[in-house]
């Protein structure tokens, strides 16, 4: 496929099982894009027994847009606008929608309001009338969030492999289960938790996430050379901090066995609430990347990097021999924001 696979839109309860995206007949790459891709759906997604491979992005990704507010015609009347250049076209809000007011900058929900009239200005813009006024100190540049079409979602028993980038991309509010799955050497992160209002403005925070039983096994090669080579990275791109308003929160990781390169790099987060690492079993891969001539535990970057996070629990986690060198670091935090197993080294900065 020259570019994404299955491209879900603005659709309602959507249910794969047992698919496979694979290269077929001498062939290496089987999609150049996105394998499955969920944008703007509802309801519930379920993706099971699935096997996706050779791919040149995500195998899964789920996710709502962001829209630019570029006018401010009345309190309660804004102009919309679609700000990537692959990402517009179809109707984003529809009337009774939910609708989240955001700050860009902090990707802060500052409050809601009932979508009342949509008006279609052009492919990219649209002019909406809400139930509630623009909140105050918010104005253009900020973003609005479709609240309505955002899914819960299940991915379980599922083979990823032998992709250049990321496993799973996921940015719903909605419950979240990705469970018993086999990520096998994603170039990237095997999972990234993200969002953001000022690039792809792929939406939006989560509240409810569970990665529980799953196999991860030598991912994030891709990563080695800048020491960032994390299996599980909860990262928002929010730009600025906002006192005891976190982004993304409750998210459990647990029962996971995490087979991993030299550097032990397991788990980042930024601005992330309730954030749970506990039970899982960390051992070393039979599989060694060849960098630069770099031998095993040479990178630098701490094992569990937390940025601006509160309420993060480590416990009960097995480290097989082997993975010595485990180290917790935190930056913007203090003492009481987390609660860690002994015998980890552990800085503040």
């Amino acid at each position: 496929m020259h570019g994404l696979g299955i491209v879900s839109q603005f659709s309602e309860n959507l249910n794969y099982n047992k698919v496979n995206i694979a290269p077929w007949r001498g062939r290496t790459i089987a999609a150049f894009a996105d394998g499955m891709h969920f944008s703007g759906c509802k309801g519930h997604v379920e993706i099971s027994d699935c096997k996706i491979k050779g791919l040149h992005d995500d195998p899964i990704n789920v996710h709502g847009t962001y829209l630019k507010i570029t006018g401010v015609k009345s309190p309660n009347k804004l102009v919309m606008r679609f700000m990537h250049g692959q990402t517009y076209g179809m109707q984003p809000f529809f009337e009774n929608d939910s609708v989240a007011f955001i700050r860009s900058k902090t990707l802060q929900k500052v409050d809601y309001a009932i979508v009342e009239n949509v008006r279609r200005i052009s492919g990219r813009e649209v002019e909406l009338s809400l139930s509630k006024p623009l909140p105050d100190g918010m104005g253009e540049g900020d973003c609005l969030e479709n609240i309505t079409c955002t899914p819960s979602l299940r991915i379980s028993g599922c083979r990823l492999e032998m992709t250049n980038t990321r496993g799973i991309l996921v940015s719903t509010p909605r419950k979240v289960v990705i469970e018993n799955n086999y990520f096998y050497r994603t170039g990237m992160y095997a999972i990234m938790i993200a969002a953001d209002a000022n690039s792809w403005y792929e939406s939006g925070a989560v509240s409810d996430v569970l990665i529980r039983n799953n196999i991860f096994d030598a991912c994030a090669y891709n990563l080695y050379y800048d020491n960032n080579s994390y299996v599980i990275s909860i990262e928002p791109e929010n730009h600025e901090r906002v006192s005891k308003h976190w982004v993304h929160r409750n998210i459990r990781i647990e029962g996971n066995i995490f087979k991993i390169y030299n550097d032990n790099l397991i788990l980042k987060a930024k601005s992330t609430q309730n954030l749970y690492f506990g039970k899982n079993t960390i051992e070393n891969t039979a599989y060694l990347p060849i960098v630069k001539g770099r031998t095993k535990n040479e990178s630098s970057s701490p094992s569990f990097r937390f940025e601006d996070c509160t309420g993060v629990k480590m416990e009960n986690n097995v480290y097989k021999p082997g993975t010595s060198g485990v180290k917790v670091e935190t930056t913007y935090m203090k003492k009481k924001d987390i609660d860690i197993e002994r015998n980890i080294s552990f800085t503040f900065k």
